[in-house]
């Protein structure tokens, strides 16, 4: 248990480092896209959040690596290596979507090469939680663990998205809270269609998919 209260404390650590130096760079170099129609915020806004949180992965990773501890987990190379190319993969298609805002085709088909990435290399479903079902073959186990996993990154996005427009009890104006010191969006990729209730949305706010 220690060991991963270790792992959980160098990635917080590093991350909340890592994000506040992404924040003074964007802020500096004016690293940041146009306001969008379905933006929640009125002013341009640092999006490369994701950045510091890919910073405190790699970190954890290495320390990982040099403990005894993980010695099991490090013993075959293709798992890990799949893991550092897929996140590699995401963390970058994720920074040029935080910048250029790119369109959802490219974004989906980058998801699906890190997921081929991935269950290549051996991170792939092999049972499913619905009555001990195994997949036995190792293309159909190929083709579930793709799938599922761009089905759960983009589920995440979904949510995140419809995080961020939620309204706080009390508060007028949700851009406020966006622009208080250290505030950085994590970035996300918005390919999908939102839809929010009315009563969310503040007077007058229009929202766009």
């Amino acid at each position: 248990m220690r060991a991963y209260l270790l792992m959980i404390a160098v990635s917080a650590i590093v991350t909340f480092l890592a994000t506040h130096l992404v924040i003074k760079i964007t802020r500096k170099y004016k690293i940041y896209p146009e306001i969008r129609s379905r933006d929640s915020h009125s002013v341009p806004t640092p999006r490369l959040g994701g950045l510091g949180m890919f910073a405190g992965f790699l970190v954890a990773m290495g320390t990982a690596a040099s403990l005894g501890w993980f010695k099991s987990v490090f013993v075959a190379d293709g798992p890990i290596m799949g893991v550092l190319i897929a996140a590699s993969i995401i963390a970058i298609l994720g920074a040029l979507d935080d910048v250029y805002d790119l369109d959802w085709m490219l974004k989906l088909g980058g998801q699906f090469v890190a997921a081929g990435i991935l269950a290549w290399n051996g991170v792939q479903i092999v049972s499913l939680p619905i009555g001990g079902i195994t997949i036995g073959s190792f293309g159909m186990s190929f083709t579930v663990s793709v799938f599922l996993t761009v089905l759960i990154m983009n589920a995440v996005n979904r949510n995140l998205n419809l995080l961020r427009l939620q309204l706080p009890s009390g508060s007028e104006d949700h851009t406020e809270q966006l622009l208080q010191p250290g505030v950085v969006d994590l970035g996300h990729c918005d390919w999908h269609v939102s839809r929010v209730p009315s009563s969310q949305l503040a007077p007058g706010q229009d929202i766009h998919g």
